[in-house]
């Protein structure tokens, strides 16, 4: 690949004060919706066990379900969030499983029994919204396991059938339709609907935990912005059609060349960003190699950043695109002026940079492909 046209030597971007971002959801609100629940479970059930009479079946188990469920609420606040992946949350929705079997065991009327199965419904639609689909899976397939048990050994629901039909069609139904929409809105926020690439919202939800996770390991990051030259005048020539059909063979193709791990998403226009977890610039170099090689008929300039532990996700790509900027702005004068003509040859006697880590203060690295013509 070409190196920049300043003999490689490194610019120190300045950092924007206020870049403008996606906002990313706080990782505490499952705990908080789950303790919410759970205090809210543990109020009913204090509740039953101040107007039910001691003959009444659910007395016996409402005064120590209020008490558990007050402590899970509170392990939820303050120890389950410190557990790796989202374990905590699987830990808190298994123990409600645990007490809801209990429930079926324990209570002897067909009302109690299905109030167990609407607090299952419940913890069905928490575990829909917040977890992955395969611990969905999971969580119903006990969940389930826990309704037809229960109904077997403490046989009140099991002698309405069509009560416990509708009691496992309404838990599994409601649960995977909740999923499903989810999964759907995800999709259409994160993902840029005309390449299916993360969009910036995505790339800034998907990058912030694996930066997060390298920085605490000290293994290098590496963000770089892929901007296509002249795609304006592309666009003028062939048609904003052809445009889009360019952006998109370009993203496939860029999506088969990287690897298992890389992150690849559109920022906007005709800008890519590509996050390289456990890259350093050398690697990096290497990637941005197979992405060349991977799209033939499009030229395209790179810059490239470390993304230091100490700074933000917008800050490394600040950088990049920084980097990008300085070495098309040399590489590219019309681009400078506002021409949208196709960029000149570029020399292939550039030395290609030395390969140096960046610095705190936000020295980055540029990077362009070899010059071939765009599209015609």
């Amino acid at each position: 690949m070409d190196g920049t046209p300043d003999g490689g030597r490194r610019r120190t971007a300045a950092r924007p004060a206020d870049p403008v971002r996606v906002s990313l959801p706080d990782p505490r609100t499952g705990y908080r919706v789950l303790a919410v629940m759970c205090l809210a479970a543990a109020g009913f059930a204090a509740l039953f066990t101040l107007v039910t009479t001691a003959a009444d079946s659910l007395h016996d188990v409402d005064a120590v379900v209020a008490v558990l469920l007050t402590v899970l609420a509170v392990f939820e606040l303050t120890v389950a969030p410190r557990l790796p992946d989202g374990l905590g949350l699987d830990l808190c929705i298994l123990v409600g499983i645990g007490m809801a079997a209990i429930g079926m065991l324990r209570v002897h009327s067909g009302e109690g029994q299905m109030l167990v199965c609407l607090g299952l419904l419940g913890l069905g639609v928490f575990t829909a919204y917040f977890r992955p689909r395969a611990r969905l899976v999971v969580h119903l397939t006990l969940a389930c396991v826990v309704v037809v048990g229960g109904a077997a050994l403490n046989r009140v629901l099991s002698d309405s059938p069509l009560d416990l039909v509708m009691a496992l069609v309404v838990l599994v139904g409601v649960s995977v339709m909740v999923s499903t929409l989810v999964e759907r809105l995800r999709e259409v926020a994160l993902r840029d609907s005309l390449t299916g690439l993360l969009n910036r919202g995505g790339l800034e939800l998907v990058a912030a935990p694996l930066g997060a996770s390298a920085h605490r390991t000290g293994r290098p990051v590496t963000v770089a912005m892929i901007d296509l030259d002249a795609f304006k005048a592309f666009n003028d020539t062939h048609g904003h059609l052809a445009g889009d059909q360019l952006l998109v063979d370009a993203a496939t193709a860029w999506s088969g060349a990287i690897r298992t791990g890389d992150v690849l998403g559109r920022f906007g226009g005709d800008e890519f960003v590509v996050v390289l977890p456990d890259t350093d610039l050398t690697q990096a170099d290497e990637l941005l190699a197979r992405l060349r090689d991977s799209v033939l008929d499009v030229r395209w300039t790179a810059g490239t950043a470390l993304w230091a532990a100490s700074e933000n996700f917008y800050a490394a790509i600040d950088c990049a695109d920084r980097a990008l900027l300085e070495s098309k702005r040399i590489r590219i004068p019309d681009q400078t002026t506002g021409g949208s003509g196709p960029a000149p040859e570029a020399s292939t006697s550039d030395a290609v940079p030395d390969q140096q880590s960046r610095s705190a203060d936000g020295v980055g690295a540029a990077r362009t492909s070899p010059d071939r013509p765009t599209r015609q």
